[in-house]
């Protein structure tokens, strides 16, 4: 069985999810991984198993949205296990709204088996100055810091490879 892991990541946040999701996956045991950035050429069609994420910037990035608008064809006609993931800094109490808002986007486009929203890192060095009087000061009140919940992403790795692992089992 071959998987996909592929991620667009603006800062690296949604990267090193998408990594530490392909080692769970890969210690799995339940095929071969591949870990990718999306580019314009990533296909669906060279893989069995897609597990597919990006960063949140009031929507996925660029490259994830066309693969999946790109891919929405083949995969109606061709269902593959496919599980999404989105990566964004929304406060705790605003998680499961915005998770649900992520998957409905996704849902038009694709079936899923499902997908989940985590909070990643956000650095100082990733604003310019006047983004960063915005988001900090001004109006929002984001706070630099890392929101990764590694036992939450690894936990739904494993999850992915059981159910994995009933699919090879049929």
């Amino acid at each position: 069985m071959k998987i996909l892991v592929a991620y667009d990541s603006a800062h690296g946040s949604t990267q090193s999810i998408a990594e530490r999701i392909e080692e769970r996956i890969r210690q799995g045991n339940v095929g071969d991984t591949t870990l990718s950035a999306f580019t314009e050429t990533t296909s669906a069609e060279d893989f069995d198993v897609l597990i597919i994420g990006s960063a949140i910037h009031f929507k996925w990035l660029k490259q994830s949205s066309a693969f999946i608008k790109r891919s929405q064809g083949y995969l109606h006609d061709n269902p593959k296990p496919t599980w999404a993931f989105s990566v964004g800094m929304p406060p705790d109490s605003g998680v499961a709204g915005e998770e649900k808002v992520m998957e409905k986007w996704l849902r038009k486009y694709i079936t899923l088996r499902g997908h989940k929203l985590f909070q990643g890192e956000y650095k100082e060095k990733d604003l310019n100055g006047c983004l960063k009087f915005l988001l900090v000061r001004c109006c929002f009140g984001q706070k630099f810091e890392d929101r990764r919940k590694w036992d939450q992403i690894e936990e739904w790795a494993d999850s992915i490879v059981r159910e994995l692992r009933v699919d090879l089992q049929t």
